[in-house]
């Protein structure tokens, strides 16, 4: 809360909740309870423990109703202390009814949380400002009617202003009823004789007097009024970071930062002397860099091993379906208690949680836990996406190497088969054009070939392959090294491709085209383009 609040967790200065007149709640008997894991604070075991319901399931929910500063600061005591005091019974029903949020709100993730604590800011601390002033007002209307005179449209000098008399166009007496009783609700309607009403000065006031439009006429009382309010607002954050770290707990996010706890732990067990490694590690998960770390004082794990929380969970399990006296369960269950007693996960959140209730130090704010878990978020976010573009780089070069690497074997093809080609007895004809190669029944034509077999056949075919017109695969029976039409069909496609009359026959310019180096490249060029951009317009 504020400075002005004072080190005890909620009094003003050295004043005790009785020195102050405010009265105990039924639950308090007469004072303050003590929290559910309340016993030791000097992190020894005590000799006689309480029975395990007292310690923990009998203790009221809310203790501490106000966090504590370290240093009370008197000058804020000064200016807003007596205000502050004033809205003491609001912050305390706030804090009264934390867990009935928890269970109606209890997902961290709702956007309709908490709004309690936004009325307790926004709205009731000049709520009740404007109803004490209200109150004046009307305690100065008994002593002065004239006050409500003024307010309803005297002249400011709390002198009566005389009614006006409405104009009648014609005299009363000669009036049918329906013109009589217009002119009798004109009259009643007239502003200065409308009726006071109060919830219409306080509208009033409450509009004038919003908590982020402080600028009244005394500059001074505008400052004092920030303060106060700036107070409030620290409060609401205190109490909606408690309420986070509750909510969390009850949704299971305290696991992960307890296992990595367990993992860092000899043995792999957490214990009660090590719950300063856990709060290390929800530091971490909650993305703090420290800040939860250092705001949980040294007294709260010192007061974990006296109060004995290791098996705290399983102990309580046990006695709420026991008929065993809670004194001799306390003492059969002492040996599992100290500093080293090994902490299952129930016992760190019931730890966790108890801690947060007591509200004896000042939780993080909200705001600012929330902007630590969406920069977690965020980074998250970005490595993912860091990640997702390495990957896609390297499917991308992998890509690109594959195709490199397949022209590259493409051009050692194509040269090895065109040297296969001068060198093979039958194409050298069929390059100097004394013979040509034709499909089914060519054979008869002038200078045709009678028949190609073997080197010949294999070379023409790799060249039309290389060139992007395979030969179909063989069908059943044919004889694979024989000229034939399947050779004859890829033959066409390729003239087609280039432009050239489609006779399917290879002659002297046909196999030169074929091996033409200059147009292969070219081709090569062009299809690693192709390549590259499907590679870019590739979903994902």
């Amino acid at each position: 809360m504020s400075d002005a609040l004072g080190a005890d967790g909620g009094s003003l200065g050295e004043a005790d909740e009785g020195e102050r007149g405010a009265p105990p709640s039924p639950s308090d008997n007469g004072h303050r309870p003590t929290s559910p894991l309340s016993e030791g604070d000097k992190g020894e075991v005590p000799e006689k423990r309480k029975g395990v319901v007292t310690i923990i399931a009998d203790s009221p929910k809310n203790t501490g109703m106000i966090p504590r500063r370290a240093k009370p600061n008197p000058t804020l005591e000064r200016l807003v202390g007596e205000e502050l005091e004033k809205s003491r019974f609001v912050l305390d029903a706030v804090v009264d009814r934390r867990d009935v949020f928890l269970t109606v709100n209890s997902d961290p993730k709702s956007q309709k949380k908490d709004q309690d604590l936004y009325l307790t800011y926004k709205l009731l601390p000049l709520l009740n400002r404007g109803l004490a002033a209200l109150h004046v007002h009307l305690d100065r209307a008994v002593k002065d009617p004239s006050v409500l005179l003024e307010e309803n449209g005297g002249n400011g000098n709390n002198e009566e202003t005389p009614t006006p008399r409405l104009e009648m166009e014609q005299p009363i007496e000669s009036m049918d009823p329906d013109q009589l009783a217009a002119k009798i609700a004109e009259e009643a309607d007239a502003p200065h004789n409308k009726p006071f009403n109060p919830l219409t000065w306080l509208a009033q006031y409450l509009m004038r007097n919003h908590p982020e439009k402080c600028t009244p006429e005394k500059p001074l009382e505008a400052k004092r009024d920030r303060i106060f309010f700036s107070e409030l607002k620290h409060f609401v954050e205190n109490e909606k970071g408690i309420r986070e770290g509750l909510r969390r707990s009850l949704f299971g996010d305290l696991r992960e930062p307890f296992e990595a706890a367990q993992r860092r732990c000899p043995e792999g067990r957490l214990t009660v002397a090590a719950l300063p490694l856990f709060v290390d590690c929800l530091d971490s998960h909650w993305n703090l860099r420290g800040e939860l770390r250092n705001a949980i004082p040294a007294s709260e794990y010192s007061r974990a091993i006296g109060d004995g929380v290791g098996g705290a969970a399983e102990r309580l399990e046990v006695e709420r379906g026991s008929g065993v006296e809670r004194e001799e369960l306390a003492e059969a269950l002492r040996e599992r208690s100290g500093r080293n007693a090994a902490m299952t996960l129930e016992d760190t959140k019931l730890w966790w949680e108890n801690m947060l209730r007591r509200s004896e130090f000042e939780m993080i704010p909200y705001e600012r836990l929330r902007e630590a878990l969406e920069e977690k978020e965020k980074g998250i976010a970005n490595v993912r996406s860091v990640r997702k573009e390495s990957f896609e780089e390297r499917r991308r070069l992998a890509e690109e190497a594959a195709i490199v690497a397949e022209q590259q074997a493409s051009r050692v093809a194509f040269a090895e088969a065109c040297n296969a080609a001068v060198e093979d007895p039958q194409l050298q004809k069929v390059l100097a054009g004394e013979r040509r190669l034709g499909g089914s029944g060519d054979e008869t034509q002038p200078g045709a070939l009678p028949s190609v077999s073997g080197e010949g056949v294999r070379v023409l075919r790799v060249l039309l392959s290389l060139r992007g017109f395979p030969p179909n695969l063989p069908a059943e029976g044919d004889d694979e090294e024989l000229w034939n039409d399947r050779d004859f069909e890829a033959v066409l496609g390729f003239q087609e491709a280039h432009g050239l009359q489609r006779t399917g026959v290879v002659d002297g310019d046909l196999l030169k085209r074929l091996m033409d180096a200059v147009r292969f490249e070219r081709e090569l060029q062009a299809f690693a383009k192709r390549a590259a951009e499907l590679m870019l317009t590739a979903p994902e």
